[in-house]
C-alpha cells in the first residue's frame, strides 16, 4: 500500500481527533498546487477513509472545498470556469451543467465516475500548474468535433434541425413511428429564426451516454429535451420521439 501522503494524513487526524478542519487551517497547510493534487490522489484511491458512504457526490464535495479553502485555488481567479468547461468539454455534454452531474452521468457507477475524476482533475492541476489551461481546453474541443461524427449525433441534430422547420419528410426519416408523432411537425418556428435555431442548437456539445452490448439500442443526452434513446433499424439509427411527442402534447393543452 502506497504511504499516506502528509497532507492527507494532518487532515485525516483533524476530522477524527480534532473536530473539522477550518478554512484558515486550511490555508496554512495546503498552499501549493502540488498539495492538492496530492490530497486528490490520496481521496480518489481511499474515498472510503474520508467519505461516510464512498459516494462520488461526496467526494467531489470535499474536493471543492478543499480547493475553496487554498490561497490560489485551481478553481478560482481567471480558472473560475475552466474545469467544468475541461470536464464538459471531455465528456461531450453541453457546458451549462455543473462538472459533477456530468461525471455521474457519463459514467456507470461511483466508483467509475471518481476514477474519472481523479484522472481529469489530475491533467487539470498539471495543466495549471504549467500554465497550459488554454491549450488544454483547446485539445478537448479538437476532440469534441471528432465525437460530433458518431452516427447517434448526427441523427440527432438532422432530427432537430427537422423540428425547427416541422418538415414531416425529415421528422419520419430520423424518428421511430409513434402514437401522434404528427404533432411534431404540427409547427415549426418562424423562417427568420429557424436559423438562428440551429445555430443554437448545434453549439452544444450531444454526448453519447450508452451503447448496448449488441449495439441495437443507445442513449443522447440533448440540451432540451434531457436523455433521448435511439433504436437501430434497417441499419440506420432511428430517434425514439415520445417524449418529445409527450411533451408537446402536455404544452397544446397549456395554451
Amino acid at each position: 500500500m502506497d504511504a499516506e501522503p502528509p497532507i492527507a494524513s494532518f487532515l485525516k487526524s483533524m476530522l477524527i481527533g480534532g473536530g473539522p478542519v477550518n478554512a484558515t487551517v486550511m490555508r496554512k497547510k495546503m498552499s501549493s498546487l502540488a498539495d492538492f493534487k496530492e490530497l486528490v490522489d490520496h481521496i480518489c484511491k481511499r474515498h472510503r477513509m474520508y467519505v461516510c458512504d464512498g459516494t462520488f457526490y461526496e467526494v467531489a464535495a470535499y474536493i471543492q472545498g478543499f480547493a475553496a479553502a487554498m490561497t490560489e485555488s485551481p478553481f478560482g481567479g481567471e480558472n473560475r470556469f475552466a474545469f467544468n468547461e475541461y470536464v464538459t468539454l471531455a465528456c461531450g455534454f453541453p457546458a451549462k451543467l455543473a462538472w459533477p452531474f456530468v461525471l455521474k452521468k457519463a459514467t456507470q457507477t461511483d466508483e467509475d465516475a471518481i476514477a474519472k475524476l481523479h484522472t481529469l482533475l489530475t491533467a487539470y492541476i498539471e495543466a495549471v500548474d504549467g500554465n497550459r489551461v488554454a491549450q488544454l481546453l483547446s485539445t478537448e474541443r479538437m476532440n469534441g468535433s471528432v465525437r460530433d461524427a458518431e452516427p447517434q449525433v448526427i441523427c440527432w441534430r438532422l432530427f432537430s434541425r427537422a423540428l425547427h422547420r416541422g418538415d414531416q419528410i425529415e421528422i419520419e426519416k430520423h424518428a421511430l413511428q409513434r402514437d401522434d408523432i404528427q404533432i411534431l411537425w404540427s409547427s415549426s418556428y418562424p423562417a427568420d429564426l429557424i436559423p438562428k435555431m440551429d445555430e443554437i442548437a448545434e453549439s452544444y456539445s450531444i454526448p453519447v451516454l450508452f451503447v448496448s452490448d449488441d449495439g441495437m439500442l443507445s442513449r443522447v443526452m440533448t440540451p432540451d429535451f434531457g436523455e433521448i434513446e435511439l433504436e437501430m433499424l434497417d441499419g440506420s439509427w432511428k430517434i425514439d420521439p415520445s417524449p418529445i411527442i409527450r411533451q408537446r402534447i402536455y404544452a397544446n393543452t397549456k395554451t
